[in-house]
Parts: structure tokens; sequence; C-alpha cells
């Protein structure tokens, strides 16, 4: 055919399939989180057939692979795939591990903080008048208190512990929760099946629970997934400053940490761990946002 005879919309009868199917796949992946569910899928089966997974034992130290780089730098090997840290322990070993230890305090801290926060927000946004006025001022008292500052007292005087770090990261959620339910509460209250309920004799505590709680776990299932990625961050930042879980357990925070001194020679040792957070971080972000899009009505519509 003569190059003269290929008009316009031959081109775009060529490309137009291409850029159609290009257009599905990308509103697909922004329909749908597919990259974030991947991601955190993988956290929640690593951390939960870790010891069948890892390759090693987390705290084995091997002074004769001290350091070692991952196996395809020079003077690697496929015993260490991600490398050694200083004490000659497998990176990728303790990464799996330390994947275990962010699950179980998210999931923990989650469900302290849940359910003080609901429970504190139906009270206030119900009742109202004195207890709302009290539970709204002590909110204001716990986040004008720096977080850090009472994290150090605290492992100063009790001692640095799993159960110090979950309650402590707990305690940093049920501020969030409260405001959000209370706010809600102070809506659903005046609403007619609540009245009716009422009259009907009704004690408070089965409407607040029965009539009002249901109405709430939208808002509630929306903060849980936002809240996620903060408190696994949070919990790298105190394992990194020497304040969340007590060694010789691997963290993702204390194994950063322990490769900072040898970032010049031995960078693998806090990038791999970094690069954990940075994933983990951003897919509960990223699936958080999805969730406030689908449960949100009005972000709906847009």
């Amino acid at each position: 055919m003569d190059q003269t005879s290929i008009q316009p919309k031959d081109f775009e009868d060529v490309i137009a399939p291409t850029q159609n199917w290009v257009v599905k796949v990308f509103q697909f992946f922004r329909r749908w989180p597919i990259l974030p569910a991947l991601v955190i899928v993988t956290l929640v089966v690593v951390a939960i057939f870790a010891p069948l997974i890892s390759p090693h034992s987390p705290n084995s130290a091997n002074l004769l692979s001290r350091l070692a780089p991952p196996a395809w730098a020079e003077g690697g090997s496929q015993t260490n795939l991600l490398g050694a840290d200083q004490q000659g322990r497998d990176l990728l070993s303790r990464l799996i591990h330390g994947a275990r230890i962010s699950l179980i305090v998210v999931t923990a801290s989650l469900w302290i903080g849940m359910i003080a926060g609901t429970a504190l927000g139906l009270v206030a946004g119900y009742f109202g008048k004195w207890s709302d006025e009290i539970i709204m001022r002590l909110i204001d008292v716990w986040l004008a208190v720096p977080f850090i500052m009472i994290v150090l007292v605290l492992v100063v005087a009790i001692g640095q512990s799993f159960p110090l770090l979950v309650g402590v990261l707990g305690a940093s959620t049920w501020a969030g929760f409260t405001r959000q339910v209370r706010g809600l509460t102070l809506s659903l209250k005046q609403a007619d099946y609540v009245a009716l309920a009422r009259v009907a004799g009704a004690s408070d505590v089965r409407i607040m629970i029965k009539h009002i709680l249901p109405h709430t776990i939208s808002i509630i299932l929306v903060l849980t997934s936002l809240q996620a990625g903060s408190l696994i961050l949070a919990e790298g930042t105190l394992s990194f400053l020497g304040l969340g879980v007590p060694p010789p357990t691997p963290s993702w925070g204390s194994i950063v940490a322990d490769g900072r001194s040898y970032l010049a020679t031995a960078w693998w040792v806090s990038l791999f761990p970094g690069i954990a957070i940075f994933l983990v971080v951003m897919a509960f972000n990223f699936a958080g946002d999805w969730v406030r899009d689908r449960l949100d009505p009005r972000l709906r519509q847009i």
C-alpha cells in the first residue's frame, strides 16, 4: 500500500484499541487497590508463616558472615540473600520475623484504641453535658503532651517491654476514634428511630449499642485503615530510638538503627528494612483512602 494512501483515520483505528486497553487497565487499578492489597496480604502471610519461610533463625549469629553483602553483590552468597548485619545474622530472616512484630503491634494497638475510643465517643456524644466536657478536655490534655516524652518516662519507670509498647501505641489512637464517633453520635441521637426506641422503653445502653453503634461502623473502619500505617511508622520510630521492642527480638526500626553506623560500607542493613517500612505504610495509606472513598457517601457521588 502506498504511504500516500494511508489516511489519518487508519492510524486512529490502529491506535484506538491500544489506548482503550491502557485506559481500562489504568481505571481498573485506580478503582481497586490491587498493589496496596498485594503488599498488605504479603505482610500478613509472611507474618503468619514466618517460622516456616524464614531461611535462618533471626537471632542466630555467625561472625564469619559479619556484614556479608547481598547475594547479587560482589562477595555475596546464596546463604544470605539480602546480606547479614554486624553480628552475622541473616537480614532476610530478621525482616520476615520483624513483619510479624509489626503486624502484632498494629493489630493489638488498634483494638485497644478502637474499643476505648469508640466507647468514650458514644458516651460523650449520647449523654453530652458534663460527661462530654470531661472527655473532650481529657483529649485536649492528652494531645498536648509530647508522645515521645510519655514513652521515655514509662520506659525509665517500668522498663522496655512488648506490652508497654502495645499499650502506648494503643493509647495514642483512642483520641481520634473518640472525636469521630462522638461527632457522629451527636447527630444520630436526634434521629427518629432513636426517639422511638426511647419512647418504647429502651435503656440508654441498649440504644447506644443496638441503634447508634452499628451506624458508626463505617467511620470506625475508615479510621482503622488510616491509623494502621501511622502505627507501623510509630513502632519503627520507637524501635529506632531504642524505646520499642526489646532486643534481641527483631523489629524493622531496630534493624535500621543497627545499620546506621555502617551506611558507608554495609548500606543493605538499613536500606531493606527502610524499604519494607515505606512500602507497608504507603500500602495502608492508599488502602485507607480507598476505604474512605467507598464508605463515605459524599465521596461516592464525586
